[in-house]
């Protein structure tokens, strides 16, 4: 009987800053770290921008990618994601994929049949998702099941003649009701039947086939970004209108994520009527040959309270800067085109003073993104606090809270516990639990000669908590001489 060998493996792709990945590009991807099922290395590819159909336009997209070179393999996945207020995974798609060939065999890589990667895309649209649990604290998490499909196994067929003979058969052939038993011969049109032993046996080799154990792993993908803030300070306002439609006043350069910034404003406003009466402020990059993924907001500051309070209703979404192609896809400045209130209300409001206004520009820039391999967290975690054990045995000596035993010595007294003293020391639990025990009860203390009290206290202290206490609390013996008796008593 040919029964699969499978391998089946969980890998969770952990997308940290969701919305900084959007504007990396259409059929641009970022890809997790490699994993392996089944001896074969895969990857996950996230396609935050789609991948340029239209038919799947403002949906999430996945493609589990084979890694190994020169492979063929048979399996099936899906991939889910993860609603992060119940943690359960949901299925991105419908249905789970069949079982479709990856190869990264180059002459069959063109077959229509086999391919290097196989997609799906998600149910809900980016939109929706974003307002879903899915969604939370700018993070998603993709989860992909990969089953592997191996060779079959043959598993051989039972011979009814292999089988022992049955303990309950006697001596004549006859079974213990007295009926008689025959065998049916190999050549029987009858198929040979294994008894249910066997029969449990072959079901149990397939179902070990066909069961394989689940390894996950994880990894996680976090944009790097650097944030600087530039305030502009615009002194003498109403000197500054009147420059002209479309020309504006240039900031200092600053520099945030290695390259160059500018803060472009126009006292006249674009040359474009809808904008017209309202502030209008750009971001220009500086920075020559350049291509940079960022976003940005502007904040005009109140200079009644100090607070700086956005300029548009929305900060802009990633958005990417060019300075090295030309034509339409060459754009070096981005602006936010109006204020939210029109220059008729800013002059009468407290962001208009002494003839000056100040505008914050806030600029994140989305650096290389980096992927790593992550932990997965066990389901059920227990937060074990650290140990007190000691302090509470310490507390214990100098409370003398059920102290069943007093030491003298010289003219002082220490009370302690025999069970502790017991537990640290064979000498005490063979003089407190041994044939000696009754005398001990009978005596009010037991005196201790030849010992500093000092010394004894340490002993105690380091009995009960395995610290020596400071060596500067004692005053009537130096620290040399109380090293050395310690010594003698541990002896």
């Amino acid at each position: 009987m040919a029964a699969p060998e499978t391998a089946r493996g969980t890998h969770v792709f952990k997308i940290a800053g969701y919305s900084l990945h959007k504007g990396l590009g259409v059929s641009r991807s970022i890809r997790s770290a490699t994993f392996t099922v089944g001896g074969y290395d895969w990857s996950i590819l996230y396609y935050p921008d789609g991948i340029g159909w239209s038919v799947y336009a403002g949906r999430v997209i996945v493609y589990l990618e084979l890694m190994s070179k020169n492979a063929e393999v048979r399996a099936l996945f899906d991939f889910r994601l993860v609603d992060q207020a119940t943690g359960q995974a949901t299925a991105i798609h419908c249905n789970a994929t069949p079982v479709v060939v990856f190869s990264t065999i180059e002459q069959e890589i063109k077959s229509p049949d086999k391919a290097a990667s196989y997609g799906t895309f998600s149910v809900k649209k980016s939109s929706e998702l974003e307002a879903s649990s899915y969604l939370r604290d700018d993070c998603l998490i993709i989860q992909c099941n990969v089953t592997v499909i191996k060779e079959p196994r043959v598993e051989p067929e039972f011979d009814v003649q292999a089988v022992p003979p049955s303990d309950l058969l006697v001596a004549d052939d006859t079974n213990l009701l007295g009926c008689s038993i025959t065998t049916t011969p190999k050549s029987s049109p009858l198929a040979p039947i294994a008894p249910p032993s066997a029969l449990h046996h072959q079901t149990q080799t397939m179902a070990e086939s066909q069961r394989s154990q689940t390894r996950t792993t994880a990894s996680t993908c976090a944009p790097e970004t650097a944030r600087g803030t530039h305030v502009l300070k615009i002194v003498g306002y109403s000197l500054h209108k009147g420059l002209g439609a479309g020309n504006y006043i240039r900031s200092a350069t600053f520099t945030v994520g290695g390259y160059d910034w500018s803060i472009s404003y126009y006292p006249d406003g674009v040359r474009n009527s809808r904008f017209d009466a309202r502030l209008v402020v750009y971001l220009q990059l500086m920075s020559k040959k350049a291509k940079v993924r960022a976003l940005f907001d502007f904040r005009l500051v109140n200079q009644a309270t100090g607070q700086a309070t956005a300029i548009y209703c929305m900060a802009t979404p990633v958005l990417l800067f060019n300075t090295i192609d030309a034509g339409n896809n060459r754009r070096a400045s981005w602006g936010n085109n109006f204020s939210i209130k029109k220059l008729s209300e800013l002059e009468a409001s407290p962001y208009l003073r002494d003839d000056c206004l100040i505008i914050h520009c806030t600029v994140t820039v989305i650096k290389e993104l980096w992927v790593e391999e992550t932990a997965i967290r066990p389901e059920f975690e227990v937060q074990v606090p650290p140990s007190n054990l000691l302090d509470n045995l310490g507390k214990l000596l100098e409370g003398k809270r059920g102290a069943d035993v007093t030491f003298k010595v010289k003219d002082e007294l220490f009370p302690a516990h025999k069970i502790v003293l017991a537990m640290r020391s064979s000498v005490f639990d063979a003089e407190f639990y041994g044939p000696m025990a009754e005398d001990m009860t009978k005596r009010q203390y037991l005196t201790i000669q030849d010992m500093h009290p000092e010394v004894f206290r340490a002993l105690l202290h380091f009995m009960y908590t395995d610290s020596i206490p400071s060596l500067e609390e004692f005053d009537d013996i130096n620290s040399k001489e109380m090293v050395r008796q310690l010594l003698v008593a541990a002896d």
